[in-house]
């Protein structure tokens, strides 16, 4: 008889919030992620992973702005409506202080790790050269690099 143990972990999702940001907001993670996400979509049970896990990373990356939002609050401007007041599109600080302040608290939530309920999806190197062939907008190895903790890509 052996004595296996199983890690319930196992191969699980992890991400900071900086990693969540960057698959959903524009930049070449994100780019990365979308490239792949259209990509599996003659492959159902990848299409239907990625798709769960889509909708973890938008929960969470929700929860990151709403976390930014309240953060912000004692540092910033207020207008006329008790809002952050916005020049150019962008919040306006008190001073340098409190805009360093405001970065260095959130640069803290953004380390923070989440241990997502997925384990990584696998796309073996056959899927792969398959759904390269079909489109000319092909996953390349610098793709693979930047999502490499959610993708397991194997041989």
């Amino acid at each position: 008889m052996t004595d296996n143990v199983i890690d319930m972990n196992e191969a699980r999702i992890t991400v900071t919030n900086l990693d969540i940001k960057q698959l959903l907001e524009p930049g070449p993670v994100n780019t990365a992620f979308n490239k792949l996400q259209g990509m599996t979509a003659p492959y159902g049970k990848t299409q239907y992973w990625i798709f769960k896990l889509l909708k973890q990373l938008l929960s969470i990356h929700d929860d990151i702005e709403k976390t930014r939002q309240t953060l912000m609050i004692p540092f910033v401007l207020k207008d006329e409506n008790n809002q952050p007041k916005q020049e150019n599109g962008r919040v306006v600080f008190i001073n340098d202080e409190a805009s360093l302040e405001f970065n260095r608290q959130f640069i803290e939530v953004l380390k923070e790790e989440n241990k997502l309920n997925l384990k990584k999806i696998p796309v073996s190197s056959d899927m792969l050269e398959e759904m390269n062939k079909k489109t000319e907008d092909k996953l390349t190895l610098s793709d693979m690099w930047v999502l490499d903790k959610i993708i397991d890509f194997i041989e």
